[in-house]
């Protein structure tokens, strides 16, 4: 199955480690979701995780990170179709 994570599903997964964002995680650890990305997304992702006000620390953000980017991707930029379209294209 592959899927695009919101950051806030990230953030509330470092958050509250038992609840159901968490299990989101955990599929992605386990390799049973492919996460769908581009370098925009995951920019958004450490920015978001690395903020002063999150308890997070950096091998934390690092690990979540390395997970997602350990699994199989679908570049979201190659999926989309950019030929010009529409009369006389």
């Amino acid at each position: 199955m592959r899927i695009v994570v919101d950051t806030k599903v990230l953030v509330s997964s470092l958050l509250s480690p038992f609840g159901p964002s968490n299990a989101i995680r955990q599929l992605i650890a386990a390799g049973a979701v492919q996460v769908c990305y581009d370098v925009r997304i995951l920019h958004e992702y450490r920015e978001v995780l690395t903020r002063p006000r999150f308890p997070f620390s950096e091998d934390d953000v690092h690990d979540l990170l390395s997970q997602i980017r350990g699994r199989r991707r679908l570049d979201l930029n190659r999926s989309i179709d950019r030929t010009p379209s529409g009369p006389g294209r």
